[in-house]
């Protein structure tokens, strides 16, 4: 029997001074399931701009289902600024808010984790109390839990509050 895994959270355009590649914790553990051939799903959002046509273009191309991306009509898609030391060690900036930080909660997306097997969420999606509380809901439908922790500045602190 094989185990179906849904993964919310980030969907981005990482940018380097050579260019922009896809990315965000979130979307990369849903690409390397759906590589792996696990069958699941993505919930995020993109903006109704450029970079959100080009992020749902290269899911579509990668025969990622794209059932569950939200198209935010208000907040752009994510962006983030990559600068690499001499070390190519990475620092980020991480452009807010984008559309990811106003994932809804959905039927499509309860009936989606129920569906499931596994819900895969990740620390950085809740920085707005928007995504927060969808991903609150949707772990109460969820039959396991499994937290991808992503810490980026300034986005956490060592106090745990949820």
């Amino acid at each position: 029997m094989q185990n179906k895994v849904i993964t919310i959270g980030e969907i981005l355009w990482d940018v380097f001074p050579e260019g922009k590649k896809a990315g965000g914790s979130s979307m990369n553990v849903a690409l390397n399931l759906h590589k792996q051939s696990i069958e699941g799903n993505f919930i995020s959002a993109i903006g109704n701009d450029e970079n959100g046509k080009e992020l749902f273009n290269f899911l579509a191309s990668n025969h990622f289902p794209t059932d569950l991306i939200q198209i935010n009509t208000e907040l752009p898609t994510s962006t983030v600024m990559v600068q690499l030391d001499e070390n190519h060690q990475a620092t980020y900036t991480i452009k807010q808010p984008v559309a990811w930080d106003d994932i809804k909660i959905t039927d499509e997306n309860i009936a989606a984790v129920k569906q499931a097997d596994a819900l895969v969420y990740c620390s950085l999606t809740c920085r707005e109390e928007k995504s927060k509380k969808t991903i609150l809901a949707l772990l109460e439908n969820a039959r396991t839990k499994i937290f991808d922790i992503n810490l980026r500045a300034p986005f956490y602190t060592k106090e745990f509050n949820w």
